[in-house]
C-alpha cells in the first residue's frame, strides 16, 4: 500500500509540474488555442512515456528480483549438496585455481597470503595451533592477518614435474607428494572432519583418530579414512585414477556408488565406474622411495611417468608403446642413465637431443 500511494503522489507531481510547465509557456508567447491543444497533447504524451518507462522499471525490478531469488536457492542447494560441513570446500578452491597461476619448475606453497618457493623434496610441517615450518625453520605470521587461525585458511601446494615434497599437516597426516601434483588443505581442520583435495598423486599416512573423520576429494570421486596408510593417483589427464590401500580401511565415493577397500587391494575408478583387485602394494607406492617396479608394465606408460618423474620430454615411435616390460628402475640415477638401461634391455635406441628432451626409436 505505501509503495502504491508513492506512486500515485509521484505521477500527480508530474502531471502538476508539466501543466505548470505548459501555462508558463502559454502566458509567454501568447498561444492560441491549437497550440493549447498541442500543449496538452504534449503533456498526455509525456505522462505516457512516463508510466511506460515506470512500467519497465517494476518488470526489470521483479526479473532481477526472480533470479537472485533462483541464485541464491541454487548456490544454497550447491553448497548443501558438495559441502556438508566444511564452511569453504578445499576442492572448489582447488578447481577454480587457475593453470596461469601455477609455477613452472619450482614447487610453490602459497600460505599466510604468500607465495613462496621450496627447493625439491622439501618438508612442510604444520603444528596443531597453524604454526608453519619449512625445512624446519619457522614462517612468522605476518601481523596484517587474524592472530586466529581459521579452518578456512585454506594452503596450496603445486608440485611441478620432476620434484617431490613431503607435508605433515596440523593433525599429524603426513602426505608424500608427487611430481605434478596439486595438494589444498586448510591451516587448521575444523572440530567435525579433516578434508584436503588432491589433483595428481600422493601417498598419505592419516592421523588415526575414530571421531574425527579424514576426507580426501578429488574431481571424480571422494576417498573417506579413519586411520589409514594409502596411496591416491588422480591426475587430471589420465584416464583412470587409482587407490591403493596398505592398511587400515578406507570409502570410496563416486556419484551415488560406494565400494569398500581393504588392505593389499587397489580400485581403479574412470568414467564407465569402479573396480578393485588383490595386488603387490608396494609397487604402487615404491615412488616415494625413488624406485619403479614393473611387471610386464607396457613401455608407452612407463615413459609418461618417468616424463612426470623427472620433469623431462621423452617422445617415442608407435612401435614401441605396446611393449611390455619388468624390472626394477633406480629413480636416484639421473634420466638419461634410467632410460639408457630400459633401450640396452629392450634393444631399443635412445637418442639424447639435450638434457630435457629425449627419444626412443626401434634400431
Amino acid at each position: 500500500m505505501g509503495i502504491q500511494k508513492e506512486k500515485d503522489s509521484q505521477d500527480e507531481l508530474f502531471k502538476r509540474n508539466a501543466r505548470q510547465l505548459a501555462a508558463k509557456v502559454k502566458v509567454s508567447e501568447s498561444c492560441t488555442d491549437d497550440s493549447d491543444n498541442t500543449w496538452r497533447e504534449l503533456e498526455e504524451h509525456l505522462y505516457l512515456i512516463h508510466t511506460q518507462k515506470q512500467k519497465q522499471l517494476r518488470r526489470k525490478i521483479l526479473l532481477v528480483s526472480s533470479i537472485a531469488a533462483c541464485f541464491s536457492l541454487l548456490t544454497a542447494l550447491s553448497i548443501w549438496h558438495f559441502i556438508p560441513s566444511f564452511e569453504q570446500s578445499a576442492l572448489a578452491e582447488l578447481s577454480a585455481f587457475s593453470k596461469d597461476e601455477r609455477p613452472g619448475k619450482e614447487i610453490s606453497l602459497i600460505a599466510l597470503n604468500k607465495q613462496f618457493s621450496l627447493q625439491n623434496g622439501s618438508t612442510v610441517t604444520y603444528g596443531k595451533n597453524g604454526t608453519l615450518s619449512v625445512n624446519q625453520k619457522q614462517i612468522n605470521r605476518p601481523a596484517n592477518l587474524p592472530a586466529t587461525v581459521s579452518s578456512n585458511d585454506l594452503n596450496h601446494l603445486i608440485v611441478p614435474k620432476g620434484r617431490r615434497v613431503h607435508i605433515t599437516l596440523s593433525d599429524g597426516t603426513k602426505l608424500y607428494v608427487n611430481a605434478g601434483s596439486h595438494v589444498v588443505y586448510p591451516t587448521v581442520f575444523n572440530k567435525s572432519r579433516r578434508e584436503i583435495a588432491v589433483e595428481g598423486e600422493a601417498y598419505l599416512e592419516v592421523s588415526h583418530q575414530r571421531e574425527w573423520p579424514f576426507y580426501v576429494q578429488t574431481n571424480g570421486f571422494n576417498v573417506r579414512v579413519l586411520g589409514t596408510t594409502f596411496n591416491i593417483s588422480a591426475y587430471k589427464e589420465e584416464a583412470v585414477a587409482a587407490v591403493t590401500l596398505v592398511e587400515g580401511s578406507v570409502e570410496i565415493e563416486r556419484k551415488d556408488k560406494k565400494i569398500k577397500l581393504t588392505p593389499d587391494h587397489i580400485a581403479f575408478i574412470s568414467a564407465d565406474g569402479m573396480s578393485m583387485k588383490k595386488v603387490d602394494v608396494f609397487k604402487y607406492i615404491c615412488w616415494k622411495d625413488n624406485m619403479i617396479l614393473l611387471n610386464k608394465d607396457l613401455l608407452g606408460s612407463v615413459l609418461k611417468r618417468l616424463s612426470r618423474y623427472y620433469g623431462v620430454t621423452i617422445s617415442y615411435d608407435t612401435e614401441v608403446t605396446n611393449i611390455p616390460l619388468s624390472g626394477k628402475l633406480d629413480l636416484k640415477d639421473d634420466i638419461g642413465t634410467v632410460l639408457s638401461t630400459i633401450g640396452e634391455s629392450l634393444n631399443l635406441y635412445c637418442l639424447k637431443r639435450d638434457d630435457s628432451d629425449f627419444y626412443f626409436s626401434t634400431k
